[in-house]
């Protein structure tokens, strides 16, 4: 895992006084928020990862050009081509670390609501919401801050 940020930033100067730095990096994305007929049993589906380890710079230019060429092309396939190549002093500036994924968790909590036998009687019904401008999947990207619920269906709840 490459982190990028600049050279006077917090995390950078302490990697660079201590040969790197231990950190704790955290990324979760929400695939649902899913409405029950209760708001004790709200919840939301996520997929999210943790790794732990310790982040030193790489120091060559050589090295921090691949890896911030490799990000823009995956951010912005084929941009490279249209943009001029960042400069020594840019390149200065910037500071990339690495990361080592040797102490990595996942979690995965997916799937519908689960409503009390008591509620089940309840005429409002139950829903994954999907955050718009979020992904599905097999399906294209929503935009705008709204929410669009899908109703599960009968044999769904």
């Amino acid at each position: 895992m490459f982190l990028h940020s600049s050279t006077g930033a917090h995390l950078a100067r302490i990697a660079a006084r201590q040969a790197g730095v231990e950190v704790t990096l955290e990324v979760t994305i929400v695939d649902a928020l899913v409405l029950a007929r209760s708001a004790f049993h709200h919840s939301v589906n996520y997929r999210a990862v943790v790794a732990h380890g310790r982040a030193t710079l790489l120091a060559r230019a050589e090295d921090k050009q691949e890896i911030l060429d490799a990000l823009m092309d995956k951010v912005f396939p084929g941009r490279l081509g249209a943009v001029r190549a960042p400069t020594a002093n840019e390149l200065r500036q910037t500071a990339v670390l690495a990361l080592p994924l040797l102490e990595v968790s996942a979690k995965v909590l997916t799937g519908p609501p689960e409503d009390e036998p008591e509620d089940l009687s309840r005429v409002l019904g139950r829903a994954l919401a999907r955050p718009r401008g979020t992904r599905r999947r097999g399906g294209g990207a929503r935009s705008g801050p709204r929410y669009r619920a899908s109703l599960l269906s009968a044999k769904q709840r």
